[in-house]
C-alpha cells in the first residue's frame, strides 16, 4: 500500500487586499509556497473559489490536514476565521506573514517567520519554514494553539466545563432518587390504608436512567466515587421494580390472601427507601466535595 502523503493547507486571501492584488497572491502561492512546501514531498493545497458554498470542505481541511500555513499579511478576515477554526481543532500550525507586517495581540504569543516581499530574498525564511513543518511533522501533538492549551488539563476551560456537566449529571441522579423515594412513599401511604386496585398503587417502576449513565460512563473518579456502593443501589432498585409488580398483579388476582401478602410488602419497601436516602445523602456529599474542589 502507498504510503500517504503529509498534507498541508494553506490559509490565505484570493482576491485582492489592502497592499496586493488577486495576480499578487495567485503568484504567491504557486510559485512560492507551494513550489517551496512541495519540494518536501508534502501534498499542499489551499481551497479553491468554486461557485457552491465550500465552506465545509474549508473546516474539513483545516480539521484533517496535518500542516496548516496561515498567511496574515494584510490582515485578511476570512484568514483570521480559518486560522480560528483550526486552533480550535488541531496543533500543527504555521503563521507566515510579510516583513513590517504587525502581528495581532491574539497571535503574538506565537513565532510568526517574517519574508521578503522580494520573494528571490527569501532564502533564510525558507530554511526555517522547512525547519518549521519537519517539526510539525516529527511533534504532530507540540502545543501550537492558544485555544487547545487552555482548554486541556487541570484548572483550565475544559476541566471547568467538565465539572460543570458532571455536577449537572449527580443533580440529575439525585432527583432521579427523590423521584424514586416518592413513589415509594405513595406504595406505602396506599398499602397501609388498604387502598384497592386501580390508580392507587403506581403501575411504574423506578427510574435509573441517571444511575446507569454514571455506572457505564464512570464520569467521577473511582478514588472520589465507591461504584460498588452504586451497584448495589442498581441490584436494590431492580429488585424493589419486581416488588412493585408483584404487589400490582396481587391487587388484581384472586388470591384469597392478597391483602395479607401485599401487607407485608411494606417492610421490603420501608427497608429499600430508607436505603435508598442514605444513597441519596452520600452522593449529595461527594457532589458538595467536587463543588468545592478547584
Amino acid at each position: 500500500m502507498e504510503k500517504k502523503k503529509i498534507s498541508c493547507y494553506v490559509i490565505m486571501p484570493f482576491s485582492s487586499t489592502i497592499n496586493h492584488k488577486e495576480e499578487y497572491w495567485t503568484r504567491h502561492y504557486e510559485y512560492f509556497i507551494k513550489d517551496t512546501v512541495e519540494k518536501m514531498d508534502i501534498d499542499v493545497h489551499r481551497s479553491e473559489p468554486l461557485r457552491e458554498s465550500i465552506s465545509g470542505k474549508i473546516i474539513m481541511d483545516l480539521i484533517t490536514s496535518n500542516i496548516v500555513i496561515a498567511d496574515i499579511t494584510d490582515y485578511n478576515a476570512n484568514v483570521f476565521w480559518e486560522l480560528g477554526v483550526r486552533q480550535s481543532f488541531r496543533h500543527g500550525t504555521i503563521i507566515i506573514a510579510e516583513k513590517n507586517t504587525k502581528v495581532p495581540f491574539d497571535i503574538s504569543h506565537k513565532g510568526v517567520l517574517f519574508y521578503d516581499s522580494d520573494h528571490l530574498n527569501n532564502l533564510n525564511f525558507i530554511e526555517k519554514l522547512n525547519e518549521t513543518i519537519k517539526d510539525c511533522i516529527q511533534n504532530p501533538e507540540k502545543v501550537d494553539s492558544p485555544i487547545l492549551q487552555e482548554i486541556s488539563g487541570r484548572s483550565t476551560l475544559y476541566s471547568i466545563i467538565k465539572k460543570e456537566e458532571n455536577l449537572r449529571k449527580l443533580d440529575a441522579l439525585i432527583l432521579e432518587i427523590n423521584y424514586n423515594v416518592h413513589i415509594l412513599s405513595i406504595i406505602i401511604e396506599k398499602i397501609n390504608a388498604q387502598k384497592t386496585p386501580g390508580d392507587e398503587i403506581p403501575m411504574m417502576n423506578l427510574n435509573k436512567s441517571s444511575l446507569e449513565l454514571l455506572l457505564v460512563s464512570r464520569y467521577i473518579d473511582k478514588e472520589v466515587m465507591d461504584y460498588n456502593h452504586l451497584q448495589e443501589l442498581y441490584s436494590a432498585i431492580e429488585f424493589v421494580n419486581t416488588c412493585i409488580e408483584k404487589v400490582n398483579d396481587l391487587y388484581y388476582s384472586k388470591n384469597l390472601n392478597k391483602s395479607s401478602l401485599i401487607k407485608q410488602s411494606i417492610s421490603t419497601f420501608t427497608s429499600y427507601k430508607e436505603h435508598f436516602i442514605k444513597v441519596r445523602d452520600y452522593i449529595s456529599k461527594i457532589k458538595e466535595q467536587i463543588e468545592l474542589k478547584e
